[in-house]
Parts: C-alpha cells; structure tokens; sequence
C-alpha cells in the first residue's frame, strides 16, 4: 500500500496518513507498529505519555530512518524549556533515534 504524502512548505513531505499508538502497549504496540509498517505506513505517531516508545524503538529499527516521520509529544507538566530537552532526551534513547521528528522528500 503506499500512502500519499502532503508537501509542506519547507518542500519536506509527510505521509498523510499515520499509525496513531494511544493505548497500545507492550509487545501488542510492536507487532502492531511492524504490522503497519509492513504494509505500508510510514508515519507513526505516538507521546511520551503512552509508555510505549520503546516499542515503537524495536518495531522502527529494521526500516531505514530516512523512509519513516517518527512524532511524538511530550507531557504538559514537561512544557518547561529543560523538560522538554530532557523529555526528548529520554524518547530519542527510547526509540535509538537521533532526532525524532523527520522528514522524507
């Protein structure tokens, strides 16, 4: 299945449909993060308060990072300058990403 993308106006592109994982935990988060992957999705969308990056950090690691657009939101009690760099801090090492939001042209 390839899913169509939208063009931004930084000309980078971002799958216009993606895989949302609230409520999805532990290796049911996996499989389904590699099931959808598998057919197709390249966008996975996910928040520090799912408990679930790492799941997401095994499902992802046998796609190549430039084909994927990783999202992910931090905690509101997170929102302070520090937080939120630590918060990101923690999710990067979750999901053995460099950078989290990416884009593919």
């Amino acid at each position: 299945m390839k899913i169509p993308s939208l063009k931004l106006r930084s000309n980078y592109s971002i799958p216009s449909l993606g895989l949302g994982t609230w409520e999805l935990l532990g290796k049911e988060c996996e499989e389904v993060v590699k099931l959808a992957l598998k057919i197709g999705y390249r966008h996975i969308d996910t928040a520090e308060m799912y408990k679930n990056e790492k799941e997401i950090g095994k499902a992802i690691k046998i796609f190549p990072r430039s084909e994927l657009f990783i999202t992910s939101k931090v905690l509101g009690s997170n929102l302070k300058y520090n937080d939120v760099i630590k918060a990101c801090k923690s999710s990067l090492e979750l999901f053995h990403l460099s950078q989290i939001f990416s884009v593919s042209k």
